[in-house]
């Protein structure tokens, strides 16, 4: 569990790579944020990515 916004006090991706989080459960607001970093966010580590709150779009759910 992570407290904070998407890109603070350091972008929610830092943390996935560092620690090689594979599961992600945020709302799209914060995986189209995180989109801004490129890949280089910690994508790849990821196996499940879940989203709640509000629909997400296609380039986010990419």
């Amino acid at each position: 569990m992570h407290e904070g916004g998407p890109a603070y006090p350091y972008p929610e991706g830092q943390l996935i790579g560092h620690y090689g989080i594979t599961s992600f459960y945020t709302a799209p607001t914060a995986i189209r944020t995180l989109m801004r970093f490129g890949d280089a966010w910690g994508r790849k580590h990821l196996r499940i990515l879940g989203s709640v709150g509000e629909p997400i779009n296609p380039e986010a759910w990419r």
